[in-house]
Formats: C-alpha cells, sequence, structure tokens
C-alpha cells in the first residue's frame, strides 16, 4: 500500500484485517437451530448494504463485492431497497406478516448491516428486517460514530430489553446506539415469528464506509452526492462565524458533510487547521469542528488514541467555478461520466447505464444487487485501478491507448497465441469490440477481469454516444465562446446559435441538420456567466432575447412530446422534466385536453426560465469580494479559462514563510467566534497567521463536486506533497444542471 495514500490505507486494513475475517468466521460457525431442522445448516451471514455503503465496497474494499462472497457472505443486498410498510395503521399487522414471508427466503440467522450515514435514515428498513422474524443477530458496522448518530424516533422503547442482566446485547457504554440497540429488540420481540431468544445486537465502528476510492489520493463521498454550495449567500454579520441564508435541507447536507470530515480527520489521525473559500465551505468548516470531539471519543474507543499530526484541511464551493464542470473536457473519464447516464444518482451511486453487447453475455453472482446493469468500479483491482488512475491523468487520446494496450496485455497473458488486431493509431470502438471478443466465450476470463471489460465496455459506449452528442464540437463552441467573453454582442452569438432552432409552425427543425440540445445551450451559457462574473454580464435586452429562444426549444419539446414524436426536441423535454415536475407519459392525455397541457406547461416553463436567468446571476455573482482569486478569465489570450483550483494552488504553495496569507483564503480557527478574536489579537502583535502550504500535509474538500480533469491539476501541482482530494460527487454538466436549474422557486 503506498505511503502517500494513508487513507486507503486505512481503508484496506478495515477490510482485510476486520470485517472480511468477521464474515469468515460466521461462514463456519454453526447454527444450532437450523441444524436442527429438515432445512439444513444456514451458516455464514446475508449482508444488507445501504446504496452508499455499497458504493463504498465496490470501489474500496479489495475484491469489492465479490470480496464479500469470498469471505462467506450468502448474498448481499441493498438495504434502501428492502421493502418497508406504514407502520401504526389498522393493517400493520397484516402488512408486517407479508412482508416476514417476502423477506424470509432461507437466509442465515445473521445478518450484517452496513450503513455509512444515520442509522434513523433507515428505521423503516431495520423494522422490517427484524419484525419478519429470521434475524436473531445483528452485526451493524456505521460508518459515523455514537456522538453523532441521530436517535431512533419510535417512542415504544422496550425498558426490559436494556435492564435484562443476562441479555447478551452488546452495546457500547450507552449513548445513542445504546437506544437504537433496545429499539431493534423491541421490534424483534413483537415478530409473531420471534423465538425464545433475545435478540444479539453488535455495534462496530466502519469509517471506511464513508468514502469511495476512485483513485490514487482521490474519494467521493456517496452519501453527500446531494450537497450543493447555497447560491448567493452572504455573512449577514461581519462578526458571524457563519451565514444565516440557508435552508434547514442545506443545513443537514452540510452538518452531515462536517460530520464526515471530521471523523475522516480522525481516521487519518490529523489535526485540521481549516482554511476556506465560500460561505458554504465556512459553515462546514464550523461543523467539522464541532463534530471533531464526537469523532475523537469514537477513536478513542476504537484504541486509536495517540499523537496527531497536523494537517491543512482546504474547503472551497464548486460554484466558485463551473466552467470545468460544464465544459466537455480533455479526460477519457470525464467523458464517460458526462456521456453515460448515472444510475440511481440520488442514492450516491456511481453506476453506470450500459447496454454495450459484451456485458450481455456477463453472469453476476448469485444475490448480488439486482439492477446495477454495469459499474466501472475497480475494487482495488490492480489492473483496473493502475487503469482508472492513469486515465484520469491523462487527455483523452492517451487514455484511449491505454485501454487498447491494458487489455491486449491481458489477452496476450491468457493466452500467448492470440491474435491482436493491429491499430492505425486511432482507438475506434470497432477496435475495442474487436479486442472484447475475446472475452466473448470466456466465462471465467471475463469474471477474472470483469473491472477490465466492464471499462472497456463504458469507453466503447461512450464513443458510439459522443459521435451523436456532437462532443468535438461542442468542445470547439466552448473554446470559441470563451474567447467572446469581453464581448458583449459576439458573446449573446454564439449563446444564441447554440440553441436549437424553432421553425415558423412552432417545431424544433432538428431534421433539417445536426443540432445541439437545448441542455448543452444552457449549460454553454452557465459556463459562460461562471467564467465572465459579474462584470461581464450579457446587457438586458441581449440577455432577454436569448431566454426567449430558450422558452421557443422548451416549448416545442413540450409539443413533439404530446404530438408523439420521436426526435431530439423529445429527449430536450425530457430533461426539462426534473426542473418542470411535469409527468413525461402522455398516452392518457385526449385530444381535446392537449392544449390545455400545452398551455399550463407554457407557463412552467416561463416561470423556470425566470428562475434559470436569476441563478445565472447568481453564479456570476459567486466570486464577488475576492481579490486574488476573483477572476478566472483572462483577457486578451488564447488560453483564457484559468481554473479556480489551478489557481487556488499556486497561491497557496507559492506564498513563502515571510508572506501573508491571501484574503481570498479564510483561515477558519478552532475556537470558533473566540478563535476569530483571537487571531485579529495575533495580528495586533505581528504574528502572522497559519498558512495552508506550510504543513506536509493537506485535505482538499470540494463541496459540490470535482472533476476527473480537476484532479489531475491538482497531483501536477501537488507532485511533491502529500495531498488527498475528497469531493462530494464526480462533477459533470449533467449534475451542474440539476444542481443549479433545477432548485425550486
Amino acid at each position: 500500500m503506498q505511503a502517500d495514500d494513508p487513507l486507503r490505507a486505512r481503508a484496506f486494513q478495515f477490510w482485510r484485517n476486520r470485517l472480511l475475517p468477521a464474515l469468515t468466521a460466521d461462514a463456519t460457525r454453526p447454527d444450532a437451530e437450523a441444524a436442527d431442522t429438515a432445512k439444513g445448516d444456514h451458516d455464514g451471514a446475508v449482508v444488507y448494504a445501504s446504496a452508499a455503503a455499497l458504493e463504498a465496497v465496490k470501489w474500496s474494499c479489495p475484491g469489492g463485492v465479490a470480496a464479500l462472497f469470498d469471505a462467506g457472505a450468502t448474498s448481499v443486498k441493498c438495504l434502501d431497497d428492502v421493502p418497508v410498510g406504514d407502520y401504526g395503521g389498522e393493517a400493520d399487522k397484516q402488512q408486517s406478516s407479508e412482508q416476514a414471508g417476502e423477506l424470509r427466503r432461507q437466509d442465515p440467522a445473521t445478518a450484517y448491516i452496513l450503513i455509512a450515514s444515520h442509522v434513523a435514515q433507515y428505521e423503516l428498513q431495520l423494522r422490517a428486517l427484524l419484525q419478519a422474524g429470521q434475524i436473531r443477530r445483528v452485526c451493524l458496522w456505521l460508518g459515523l460514530p455514537d456522538g453523532i448518530q441521530h436517535p431512533p424516533s419510535a417512542k415504544e422503547v422496550h425498558s426490559a430489553a436494556a435492564d435484562e442482566p443476562n441479555s447478551p446485547v452488546i452495546v457500547p457504554d450507552g449513548g445513542t446506539l445504546a437506544r437504537w440497540t433496545v429499539q431493534m429488540q423491541t421490534w424483534y420481540e413483537s415478530s409473531s415469528t420471534a423465538t425464545v431468544e433475545p435478540l444479539v445486537v453488535e455495534m462496530h465502528a466502519a469509517p471506511a464506509l464513508l468514502w469511495a476510492c476512485v483513485g490514487r489520493r482521490f474519494y467521493v463521498a456517496p452519501t453527500c452526492t446531494q450537497v450543493f454550495p447555497a447560491l448567493d449567500v452572504v455573512a449577514d454579520d461581519p462578526l458571524a462565524p457563519v451565514s444565516n441564508s440557508f435552508t434547514e435541507e442545506q443545513r443537514i447536507g452540510m452538518r452531515d458533510l462536517g460530520a464526515l470530515l471530521a471523523v475522516t480527520l480522525e481516521e487519518l489521525r490529523y489535526r485540521g487547521e481549516f482554511f476556506v473559500v465560500g460561505e458554504t465551505a465556512k459553515y462546514v468548516a464550523h461543523q467539522c469542528h464541532r463534530q471533531a470531539s464526537h469523532a475523537a471519543t469514537a477513536a478513542i474507543a476504537e484504541g486509536q488514541d495517540g499523537e496527531l499530526a497536523n494537517a491543512a484541511v482546504v474547503i472551497i464551493d464548486r460554484t466558485l467555478d463551473l466552467v470545468a464542470p460544464c465544459w466537455h473536457q480533455d479526460n477519457l473519464l470525464d467523458q464517460i461520466y458526462r456521456v453515460l447516464h448515472r444510475r440511481d444518482v440520488h442514492d450516491g451511486s456511481l453506476d453506470l447505464s450500459i447496454s454495450a453487447s459484451c456485458l450481455a453475455a456477463s453472469v453476476e453472482p448469485q444475490g448480488i444487487v439486482p439492477g446495477k446493469l454495469c459499474s466501472i468500479a475497480h475494487g482495488l483491482n490492480e489492473e483496473a485501478f493502475d487503469l482508472f488512475d492513469a486515465m484520469a491523468m491523462s487527455g483523452q487520446k492517451d487514455g484511449l491507448n491505454l485501454v487498447r494496450k491494458t487489455i491486449s496485455d491481458v489477452i496476450t497473458f491468457e493466452n500467448i497465441n492470440a491474435k491482436i488486431p493491429r491499430s492505425m493509431g486511432r482507438v475506434t470502438p470497432a477496435l475495442l469490440n474487436k479486442l472484447l471478443s475475446a472475452f466473448q466465450d470466456e466465462r471465467e476470463q471475463k469474471i477474472r477481469h470483469a473491472p477490465l471489460v466492464e471499462t472497456t465496455a463504458a469507453v466503447i459506449q461512450t464513443l458510439q454516444e459522443s459521435n451523436k452528442a456532437m462532443w468535438d464540437e461542442l468542445a470547439a463552441l466552448e473554446k470559441t465562446t470563451s474567447l467572446c467573453v469581453g464581448d458583449a454582442q459576439q458573446l449573446a452569438e454564439c449563446l444564441q446559435g447554440a440553441v436549437p432552432k424553432v421553425n415558423e409552425t412552432g417545431a424544433v427543425a432538428s431534421r433539417m441538420r445536426k443540432s445541439y440540445t437545448l441542455k448543452d445551450a444552457m449549460l454553454l451559457a452557465l459556463s459562460a456567466y461562471s467564467l465572465g462574473g459579474e462584470d461581464l454580464l450579457l446587457p438586458e435586452d441581449l440577455e432577454t432575447l436569448l431566454v426567449d429562444r430558450w422558452f421557443a426549444a422548451a416549448l416545442a419539446g413540450s409539443r413533439a412530446v404530446l404530438d408523439g414524436e420521436s426526435n431530439e426536441s423529445e429527449d430536450i423535454f425530457r430533461a426539462l422534466n426534473l426542473c418542470l415536475n411535469t409527468p413525461e407519459s402522455t398516452d392518457e392525455i385526449s385530444e381535446e385536453n392537449k392544449t390545455a397541457v400545452v398551455r399550463e406547461r407554457r407557463a412552467r416553463v416561463e416561470a423556470w426560465l425566470e428562475r434559470v436567468r436569476a441563478r445565472l446571476h447568481e453564479i456570476a455573482r459567486a466570486r464577488t469580494g475576492l481579490s486574488t482569486l476573483g477572476k478566472l478569465l483572462r483577457e486578451a489570450s488564447l488560453l483564457p479559462y484559468t481554473p479556480f483550483i489551478q489557481q487556488l494552488f499556486e497561491d497557496i504553495y507559492s506564498v513563502s514563510a515571510g508572506d501573508e496569507l491571501s484574503q481570498d483564503l479564510e483561515h477558519i480557527p478552532a475556537g470558533g467566534t473566540l478563535g476569530s478574536y483571537l487571531s485579529g489579537f495575533s495580528r495586533f502583535l505581528s504574528s502572522s497567521k497559519p498558512r495552508p502550504g506550510q504543513y506536509r500535509r493537506l485535505v482538499l474538500c470540494v463541496v459540490g463536486g470535482i472533476t476527473f480533469n480537476e484532479v489531475r491539476t491538482v497531483r501536477e501541482l501537488t507532485m511533491n506533497e502529500s495531498v488527498i482530494i475528497l469531493s462530494t460527487d464526480i462533477a459533470t454538466g449533467n449534475t451542474m444542471f440539476r444542481h443549479v436549474f433545477s432548485a425550486p422557486a
């Protein structure tokens, strides 16, 4: 394990030394009650994992989900998919009985339940499992410690279970988890099939469930994919530690991210010194300070007491630079995640929807999570991990050559006499399909190299879809647009030219020629507003004309759906359904009602576009007040765009010992408001602030997602430094469209 990636080393130790050996031990433990029946033995354990925990398994566990089966798990199921009922009603008992029959599938009596976030989020699922009556021993592996967990919401708690002196319940010293143990005992006892033996509950700390190890020193938090910086938030009071402008939903997400960071720093044995850019980042830093004591208490309980190493923790808001995710980057992994659809985005899944023919014959282990057609997660498989990491550090063409070379080497290794198709210098979908055909009838080889096969399939479909999506044309248009940002008239012409053309009948004229989608046109405008900032906004009349063209194109897409046409305009309208909250299906709409539906959708589109217009202005103001890092645009340059992250790290490591820290990078002391006053007193005494560049260790956290191209930039600028990159998500144009333009009024 690489010494410069301590978080991956800790995750590796957890899986190899704790969870997997525990599963193996249970696989050999006899089930006395099952042995006395005619049904046979039920050794082992069934694994239920939350959707976010499953991502951690697939990306951070050596061997991925297959490792759980190898260790003795009889099946691996998604906890989110457990059927739950409406408890408390008259049909409660009948519903519980039906669910018991559905959940009782000859599973073992031991259940390993992996939860990355709060146990309270899965209260209904846990109740359904325990009331089914099959499970008699629960091993809970939790990403968050006791002091951060939310208590159960149910009011009925069986006090006798907590007071029973001979109960085998294993609990920590009081706290929230002790209440959860009592609550689960109550649910188990209320089952009609419960045995006389009490339920055994074990609690285990599992911080490794919080992060998915995507690449070297690069991690994504599946539990926080919905966390995004609040727009147009300013500090109400210069002396206040954080703004009061956040909604409660935003606060919950930022508190969860702060807790996650606190646990991660404790797992790394780091004492963090926080530096932030952005109001959301500031709130997260304060929450991390608040939760640090709970994380430290949990670490001591796990025997991790010892010296802490100092580290700089830099937290930034994604909204400071939306150009990178909106643009079509020269990176194959960014292209894959931009072109292919993510499955189950809302539950943190990083899986991709792939229909490549080479995966049709693949056989997944029985019991694996249903519905996941393809995951390019490497599971720390050496060949897949090295390829994935190399792709992150390469341009698109170099990435394609890496894929071709890697799969050719594997084919040669498996069959030394195999003939490798020749390449004329360009890697095409046809060439990669020929290479994959070597695995078509070799089931064992396909399973052995599954991560590589699925990654190659993703590349094939990405290349095929990129031509339809006009990837190269859009990339060229984005560069042209960036050169026009300083000229309002030229910029308006570029943005208007990208909007799908609408003919005199009000229909999208996409049959005449190939055109961009409305979504692409709006993302182009979003990147231009983020690049230019508040000083280079379009004049009101030109902006109004642009929004009018969006309006006409959106309405044309609505009509296409109602008229039953199948063309690009239908895709345009479906891309907006999330924002409009309108159903896709129009099969049951009669002809006389279509006019009324169009009128209603017209009003909704108009209102939504007004919100989009306001959001564009908020994005343009995101860097207002920044001095050193306030501009992304280099005017009169052939490369006008300078990424915010690049500027940030150049600033961090260019500051020498005698220089003052840039005012844009705000230091958040551990003392909160008191710490701010003390910092001011230190300045009065000519004592300089701490600087992130003075620490040997640095943790970067991006709230709202990061692109692979940005990861490459950070790693190239910090090759001689120990830097860990944490992000709430993989940022793409699709995620930016959803977060920025899909917010409610």
